[in-house]
């Protein structure tokens, strides 16, 4: 197993933390399965497939904008 450093904004930290401890998990396990899902496969996981759908819709957003908080909730 290899070490990394990340540079997270100390607001997306809390939060983060906080979401892995109401799923009675740490954040390290968080980021672990996160990376697991993404490379699942070699197709990228449901972070490829969310990709793929967003590129389908079509429509009027009606000043609707992507959150990244909300696509990582889980």
């Amino acid at each position: 197993m290899s070490n990394i450093t990340l540079a997270i904004d100390g607001d997306l930290l809390q939060k983060s933390r906080s979401v892995a401890q109401k799923n009675g998990t740490s954040l390290n396990e968080m980021i672990r399965g996160f990376l697991a899902d993404v490379t699942a496969d070699g197709q990228g996981g449901w972070y490829s497939h969310y990709h793929a759908v967003a590129h389908q819709i079509q429509g009027d957003s009606q000043g609707w904008q992507f959150d990244r908080e909300e696509l990582h909730e889980r």
